[in-house]
């Protein structure tokens, strides 16, 4: 039994260690379908931006003129905390596909207690987390998150890689690099 299990491991890890190579990793095997995590490697961290945005300033619009004219093509958001007078979230209602979404359009004013996300391809994806005294959503941010007093977001910048987003065959928008899929 303690063989037997010695060698399932070597076998698993011999496997891993190749998938690695290859920048694919399985990761589960459900119901038949096999399911598969796509790694991408920066070589290289560009530059830190602390981004101080005021009243009026539109959240995800100021990343994308941010992307645009620092020529930012992949980051990843390190922090984010603002206050919003009003905002839009876009929330799954459905498990399978087609995909539907939900959208909440909040107009009062909300904390962002929490901000993550990604920019691929100067193209910000950013999810948050908003509340006001008596409740909290929670969802993707859509453009039209308007600051009511400020907002602090914090982004660094990777290089060594060419990322995009590419949809896959139920239109789920994947991250890809030199075309892949």
């Amino acid at each position: 039994m303690v063989a037997e299990s010695i060698g399932k491991y070597k076998y698993k890890k011999y496997i891993l260690k190749y998938l690695t190579k290859l920048k694919i990793l399985l990761i589960s095997i459900i119901d038949g379908g096999i399911y598969f995590m796509e790694i991408f490697t920066s070589t290289q961290v560009g530059r830190t931006f602390i981004i101080r945005m005021e009243r009026g300033d539109y959240l995800r619009e100021s990343l994308i003129e941010l992307a645009e004219n620092e020529s930012i093509k992949n980051a990843v958001i390190l922090s984010g905390i603002a206050t919003f007078e009003e905002a839009f979230f876009q929330m799954s209602i459905t498990s399978g596909f087609p995909m539907e979404y939900h959208v909440e359009h909040l107009k009062e004013p909300l904390e962002l207690a929490s901000l993550d996300g990604t920019i691929i391809n100067s193209e910000p994806h950013l999810h948050g987390v908003v509340s006001n005294p008596n409740k909290t959503w929670a969802g993707h941010i859509l453009n039209g998150c308007r600051i009511l007093y400020l907002g602090e977001i914090v982004i660094q910048e990777l290089l060594g890689n060419q990322l995009k987003r590419k949809p896959d065959k139920d239109g789920v928008m994947l991250i890809s690099e030199n075309g892949g899929l």
